[in-house]
C-alpha cells in the first residue's frame, strides 16, 4: 500500500522562515506592550510624587504663613535705645507673633504676644518661641523652646520686600537691617520664602511663596 501524500502546498506545515517571522512579530508586540506598561507605571509614579510634593508644599505654607501674617510690630523703649523686635536674616526670621497654631493642642499654645523664630538645622524646620523675651532673642540667645515644624526641610531662605515712599516697585533684600536709616521706622511689606525639602530620598526645591506683612509700621 502506498502511503498517502498530500500534494496541496497550502496544507504543508509552517516553514522555518514563517516561524521566525511570527516569533519576531510577537516579540515586537510584547516589547511595545511592556514599554507602554513601564511608561504608564512611571507616569503614575511621577504623578503620585508630584501630588505628594504639592501636598507637602501646601502643608508647609499652612504652617508658616499664618504665623507671619500675625506679626505684631512690637517696640520696646529703654533710656538707651528703642528696640524693634524684628530680626530678618537670609536663613532665619524672628518676630513677635499673636498667632495660635491650629496644629497644636499643647497648653503652651496660648493667646498673647510671643517671640518666634523660624530656622533650619540638620533636623528640619524649627520654630523657637518664648513668651517672656528681651533683647537677647534678637541675637538668638533666648531661652524659648524649639518646636519641630517639619523634619524634611533641608534649607530655608528668606527675602524681604522694601517699598520706599517715592517708589511703586519694591526691592527684594536678602536681609532686613534695622540699622539702615530708611528701615528704622518700618518693617518689610512682605517676606518671600524658598524651601528645599527631602522627598523620597531626593532633595527638591519648592517654588517660592510670598507672605504679606500687614502691620509693617511699628508704633514708635
Amino acid at each position: 500500500m502506498n502511503s498517502y501524500r498530500n500534494s496541496d502546498p497550502g496544507n504543508r506545515g509552517a516553514t522555518l522562515i514563517e516561524v521566525v517571522l511570527a516569533l519576531t512579530i510577537t516579540a515586537i508586540v510584547l516589547g511595545v506592550i511592556y514599554g507602554a506598561i513601564v511608561l504608564a507605571h512611571r507616569s503614575m509614579e511621577r504623578g503620585e510624587r508630584r501630588m505628594d510634593e504639592s501636598q507637602h508644599f501646601r502643608t508647609l505654607v499652612d504652617r508658616i504663613a499664618p504665623v507671619i501674617h500675625s506679626l505684631y510690630p512690637y517696640v520696646r523703649r529703654t533710656p538707651e535705645e528703642t528696640l524693634i523686635f524684628f530680626d530678618g536674616k537670609s536663613d532665619s526670621l524672628g518676630f513677635v507673633s499673636t498667632d495660635i497654631d491650629i496644629y497644636r493642642d499643647d497648653l503652651a499654645n496660648l493667646p498673647g504676644l510671643r517671640w518666634v523664630r523660624f530656622y533650619v538645622d540638620g533636623g528640619g524646620l524649627f520654630l523657637r518661641e518664648s513668651y517672656f523675651f528681651n533683647a537677647d532673642v534678637l541675637e538668638d540667645e533666648g531661652t524659648g523652646g524649639a518646636l519641630l515644624v517639619d523634619p524634611y526641610v533641608r534649607s530655608i531662605a528668606f527675602e524681604y520686600l522694601e517699598i520706599k515712599e517715592d517708589e511703586t516697585q519694591g526691592t527684594w533684600l536678602d536681609e532686613w537691617d534695622l540699622e539702615e536709616e530708611d528701615r528704622q521706622q518700618k518693617l518689610p511689606r512682605a517676606v518671600r520664602i524658598s524651601l528645599r525639602v527631602e522627598e523620597g530620598g531626593n532633595e527638591v526645591t519648592m517654588p517660592p511663596f510670598v507672605v504679606r506683612i500687614y502691620a509693617y509700621e511699628p508704633i514708635l
